[in-house]
């Protein structure tokens, strides 16, 4: 994997057969801004013409955020705790369902 924006975005381009021309009709940048952040010469990208670039390359936004050096948040512990959330309320609905279809009979 290509270890600066640049290469990463270069690489992509490459493996999706497009011209810098063509990269701007898929992404609405400038072919003048991609090409700049091909080559490093754009050190701080706009976040909002990555999401384009990342739209339209069809790619990761987190992964190009994460790339230019933004800070990305670690979803990693919210997601566990949704899981545990989520295993204690299907514990309680299946707990409610057996006491209603016991106190039925």
């Amino acid at each position: 994997m290509a270890t600066t924006l640049g290469d990463y975005l270069a690489s992509t381009r490459g493996q999706l057969k497009l011209t810098l021309r063509a990269a701007e009709e898929k992404t609405g940048v400038s072919n003048a801004y991609i090409s700049q952040l091909e080559s490093g010469q754009i050190q701080e990208p706009s976040p909002k013409k990555l999401e384009s670039i990342a739209d339209g390359y069809g790619v990761s936004y987190m992964l190009l955020m994460k790339l230019a050096g933004y800070r990305v948040p670690d979803h990693t512990t919210e997601v566990k705790t949704l899981r545990m959330q989520n295993q204690k309320l299907k514990s309680k609905i299946e707990n409610a369902a057996e006491a209603l279809s016991g106190g039925g009979a």
